[in-house]
């Protein structure tokens, strides 16, 4: 399913290529690329990603171009599965169904980045 291509820069440093390509009945249903400086890394991101997509849902999350944060909290349970707190749990699902304080889950993931912490130095 993955392949490593090994590649030259122009500056004569090397670049592993990761490519997976998924096909169902001849045709392709998912092509993912990646290029990394070490080979060692390439070859743990390959399994890793092979392993997500092999899962179940893992296609079709992958599938998904742009979720909400609700869509990546539903997929976040769905994948734990019962390796959760129930205060864990509970708390994800109140983000995600909407509680009247707290109203993110309907924006789009890709807007959102981690502030720096105002405890932490």
């Amino acid at each position: 399913m993955g392949t490593i291509i090994e590649r030259k820069r122009a500056d004569v440093t090397t670049a592993y290529r990761v490519q997976i390509i998924i096909k169902s009945k001849g045709r392709i249903v998912h092509r993912s690329s990646e290029t990394f400086e070490r080979r060692s890394t390439a070859e743990s991101w390959m399994k890793r990603r092979e392993k997500e997509l092999n899962s179940p849902g893992g296609l079709e999350a992958a599938k998904r171009k742009v979720g909400t944060v609700g869509d990546v909290i539903k997929d976040y349970i769905r994948e734990k599965e019962g390796g959760m707190s129930r205060t864990k749990t509970q708390v994800l699902r109140s983000i995600d169904l909407g509680h009247p304080h707290i109203r993110f889950a309907a924006k789009t993931h890709r807007g959102l980045c981690p502030r720096p912490s105002p405890w932490r130095a």
